[in-house]
């Protein structure tokens, strides 16, 4: 699904943390809510992010944003996808007249 529109609406994260069944370490990371619309799609979808590491539990601010796919080979060789949210960019922002 091509996004084309995404918006928070809550600034607020959940923290999902607890102990790996597979190495018995520790871990910890935030999700938050976003609501987001598909091209051509009338009703938006409710989805949840994790929110990036460098963010340490911030969460986004209620506005606009875009998102990017973001991938990466992990540590066991398979592909990740994450999502990379970014504050939309307005027209006063960008030099355009929209």
């Amino acid at each position: 699904m091509k996004i084309e529109k995404a918006i928070v609406e809550d600034a607020a994260a959940r923290e999902i943390s607890g102990t790996s069944n597979k190495t018995g370490k520790p871990f910890k990371f935030f999700t938050q809510e976003l609501l987001i619309w598909g091209a051509g799609e009338k009703h938006p979808h409710r989805a949840e992010v994790i929110l990036p590491d460098n963010r340490n539990g911030m969460p986004y601010e209620p506005g606009d944003y875009d998102i990017e796919p973001d991938f990466w080979v992990n540590g066991r060789g398979n592909l990740q996808v994450s999502a990379l949210v970014k504050p939309k960019m307005s027209a006063a922002k960008t030099g355009t007249n929209g």
